[in-house]
């Protein structure tokens, strides 16, 4: 009888330490604004201290994945698919996986998580009741201000942004070409799950980065027309990250 009531008492103090170890998440949705003035929410960020996952998370988004729209920014033309695609982070192992596009083409891209460097500052604001530290970086080809909350110790933001010791609540870019700013967070018991895991399709950042100067390449190139005029396509030069710098 005592050995089972201690085997018991065994089994309850290891559920115990396991609950209280588990890692606690949060969930972050964010409303993203283009340049344009045109504002997408639903961007769900899912993090805990160790990896996130962030992208279009809620179920009623699923319905509209398989649309089409462009959508033109100074005189670039940038190609929109509501296809779901995600920005999945590992800190431990120092590595990102992400969704990108040439045209219509998507292609999975694995990148290395610590590519941002940043500046502390020591300027504040609140967001959502959180006490703000600004910070600065720059990133492909574009600068950005962010503010992070210390008190929320989480190294992650949307999209691609990571490295600041706290939760990432807004990025601005100095051309306005994108703002993310947190509407609303909540704890979370989600799981960070990684999407990518089960594919080997995956290729590295600076393969994507030449296959897209070749596909560049080739459509702007001037092509003679049967009436001997010249003309040439546009195509824009990269999205949030600039791939061209030619």
């Amino acid at each position: 009888m005592k050995n089972i009531k201690f085997c018991l008492l065994l089994f309850l103090f290891t559920v115990s330490i396991r609950l209280s170890a588990q890692e606690k998440s949060y969930t972050v949705e964010y409303a993203a604004t283009s340049a344009s003035g045109s504002t997408g929410k639903g961007n769900i960020l899912i993090c805990t201290k160790t990896s996130s996952l962030y992208g279009k998370l809620n179920d009623k988004d699923i319905q509209q994945q398989n649309t089409i729209s462009q959508e033109r920014i100074n005189n670039d033309v940038y190609i929109k698919s509501n296809k779901k695609a995600y920005v999945y982070k590992d800190v431990n192992r120092n590595f990102m996986i992400s969704d990108e596009k040439i045209f219509l083409d998507t292609y999975i891209v694995k990148d290395v998580n610590s590519v941002f460097k940043w500046e502390l500052l020591n300027e504040t604001k609140e967001i959502l009741g959180h006490l703000c530290k600004k910070a600065r970086t720059k990133f492909r080809g574009r600068s950005y201000e962010a503010y992070y909350a210390e008190d929320l110790e989480y190294p992650f933001g949307p999209w691609k942004f990571s490295g600041l010791p706290g939760l990432i609540l807004q990025v601005t870019a100095d051309d306005h070409f994108i703002r993310y700013d947190a509407v609303e967070i909540l704890q979370s018991d989600k799981m960070v799950v990684n999407p990518y895991q089960d594919n080997s399709n995956q290729i590295e950042f600076n393969t994507f980065k030449e296959l897209y100067i070749k596909k560049y390449k080739e459509v702007t190139a001037e092509r003679k027309m049967p009436d001997g005029r010249t003309v040439n396509s546009e195509m824009s030069k990269g999205g949030k990250e600039i791939y061209i710098e030619f």
